[in-house]
């Protein structure tokens, strides 16, 4: 767009490298400033005025959702893959000393050695943790993601828009895209699912606090604080002194990657396939035509893919 600026030219547009502005060289520093002002307090009146648009267009599926499915993964993996390491390091045996040092230890030293063993295994169990519990979380918002894009992409006879039924609980959502009630595989797996992220993941994600009351304790008089549950207390992730140990993260991970295997593998793998391959999903009715027939078949789910990724670099490189 080009205009005059203080009686000079100058001209704003969206170039392969983002927004510029071009002006005439005789503007000064302070010019630009001020240039940059109005610009910025225009943008503002002009959202307010196509704000009203923007909800409409939304409540019509005129959107698109960008694709992070990748940077989820990429960050699900990351802390699992620390904290496997924490929990093998735990396991690992201290350095033995040597016949001769060993004979001149004496109780201390060794009383010494084995405190500093001990410590040295806590450290890496509650660093297997931490990382576990950031794995779990990371997992649960991977999901999240996971559920919008397929509620783009696969069809639906639903009375409800796009946009209302991708802003529902994780779970709501995920019995949008999967037959989770008519499927038995998928029916544990999604128990064991909402198990997990009750009693593991809202906790540490929500300041402690647990549904069933286990987070507070009351006071008995003559007996003292006992908890607010009882003997229910013993579901609690805090009923032990390792709320995540090395048996609890090793049965998540397969319950993990059996979740994956059903959603790679299972009614909706081609569908999947799109979020694989990084398609975001354009969420009007002439689009989502297009996905229902592209996940028909794997030779016109193929070709589909390889004519978005080429109209995507396209635009990307803005080579028209």
């Amino acid at each position: 767009m080009y205009f005059n600026f203080l009686g000079k030219p100058a001209s704003v547009s969206l170039r392969k490298f983002g927004f510029s502005i071009a002006h005439d060289p005789h503007l000064n520093a302070a010019d630009l400033s001020r240039l940059e002002g109005q610009l910025q307090k225009a943008a503002q009146a002009v959202e307010r005025l196509i704000e009203p648009l923007a909800k409409q267009e939304i409540e019509a599926g005129n959107f698109v959702i960008a694709n992070r499915y990748a940077e989820f993964d990429t960050r699900y993996r990351f802390f699992r893959g620390q904290a496997q390491a924490a929990y093998k390091r735990a396991r690992r045996k201290p350095s033995k000393p040597s016949a001769s040092k060993a004979a001149r230890k004496s109780l201390d030293s060794l009383s010494s050695m084995l405190t500093s063993d001990l410590n040295r295994i806590r450290k890496h169990q509650v660093a297997g943790f931490f990382n576990a519990t950031a794995m779990i979380d990371a997992f649960f918002s991977r999901l999240e993601h996971q559920t919008i894009l397929l509620i783009g992409f696969l069809p639906s006879d639903s009375a409800e828009s796009v946009f209302a039924r991708m802003s529902k609980t994780w779970d709501a959502k995920l019995k949008a895209v999967l037959d989770v009630e008519g499927d038995k595989t998928l029916k544990q797996l999604y128990s064991d699912l909402r198990s997990l992220k009750e009693r593991v993941r809202n906790p540490f994600a929500h300041g402690g606090v647990e549904n069933d009351m286990s987070w507070m304790q009351i006071h008995i008089r003559g007996i003292g604080n006992v908890p607010a549950n009882f003997s229910a207390i013993k579901n609690s992730v805090r009923f032990t002194s390792l709320p995540v140990d090395q048996a609890l993260f090793e049965s998540v991970c397969e319950l993990f990657d059996k979740f994956d295997q059903y959603m790679s593998g299972g009614p909706i793998k081609r569908a999947h396939r799109l979020i694989d391959a990084g398609v975001d999903p354009a969420c009007d009715p002439a689009s989502r035509l297009d996905y229902a027939k592209a996940i028909k078949s794997e030779r016109a789910l193929a070709a589909f893919i390889d004519r978005w990724g080429y109209e995507w670099d396209r635009h990307a490189n803005m080579d028209y």
